[in-house]
């Protein structure tokens, strides 16, 4: 049995320590998690009628993170800005706005926002982020601001993990902490927006 054991604990340390990683893309079912996953904290509401976009660099983000916990050979892929599109497009923040569209031409809307997102990390098994959100309408700047979000911690997921679901829970792990650290950002800017004179 101790020969098992030891043998068992050399495969799963070789495969950690080898060159094939096993990718997960956090993003790839993220419409359906947010199905049957409604925010927790419902958004404040705007009648604003907002267009946005997001910064190049924000359609470009990508994130790495592996943990010994869940086993070194994963790679845990988080891409930011089709997470944040599916979350716009979510019905609980849809409902939050008089419209919101995504467009990439920002001239003719009656609020043009702009996502930037300046630092994505997943820290003590949380989500973090800073996104910059500018908001414009006639030309005139009437938000600017750098928001914080920081996600729920999923350590619990981590653990559990490996041992009960393998990959899924730890994938629904980084969906439940981003989407609570975008909700929060999301909140800010929207209470923020209800502060804009009409």
């Amino acid at each position: 049995m101790r020969n098992t054991l030891t043998l068992a604990a050399i495969l799963l340390l070789a495969g950690n320590l080898s060159g094939c990683a096993i990718q997960h893309r956090i993003a790839d079912n993220y419409v359906s998690f947010l199905q049957t996953h409604p925010s927790s904290n419902p958004l404040p509401k705007t009648n604003a009628v907002v267009a946005y976009d997001l910064t190049e660099s924000t359609r470009n983000h990508h994130y790495e993170f592996r943990s010994v916990l869940v086993g070194y050979a994963h790679v845990w892929i988080v891409e930011i800005a089709k997470m944040l599109d599916d979350t716009l497009a979510s019905k609980d923040v849809q409902q939050a706005f008089g419209k919101l569209t995504r467009s990439a031409d920002l001239k003719n809307a009656d609020i043009a926002v702009k996502f930037d997102l300046k630092r994505y990390e997943f820290t003590d098994y949380s989500a973090q982020m800073t996104m910059n959100i500018t908001a414009t309408r006639a030309g005139r700047e009437i938000v600017n601001r750098d928001y914080i979000g920081v996600g729920t911690p999923q350590g619990a997921k981590f653990a559990l993990g490996p041992i009960l679901t393998g990959p899924l829970l730890v994938r629904e792990a980084f969906q439940l902490s981003t989407q609570s650290a975008l909700d929060t950002i999301l909140a800010a800017f929207v209470a923020d927006l209800q502060k804009v004179p009409g």
